[in-house]
């Protein structure tokens, strides 16, 4: 594992390869932000989720029991 943090680069493939830039930082920051918060607080994106799955499953329901009573 050291070797490959901390080796020297013997790939010129790989050592052409550039860091991050800005753009690509703040997304990827943002986006851990974001996975971060929401695996602590999920209540804050599943309360929208309730009512639409509710739905679909409400529909899911009335569709089997017509099948199954047709």
């Amino acid at each position: 594992v050291k070797r490959v943090f901390f080796g020297e680069i013997t790939n010129m493939a790989v050592k052409s390869l550039k860091d991050l830039n800005y753009i690509e930082f703040i997304s990827l920051a943002t986006m851990s932000v974001l996975v971060i918060i929401f695996g602590i607080f999920p209540n804050l994106i599943l309360v929208y989720l309730h009512s639409p799955v509710a739905k679909i499953v409400n529909l899911g329901i009335k569709i089997s029991t017509t099948f199954y009573f047709s």
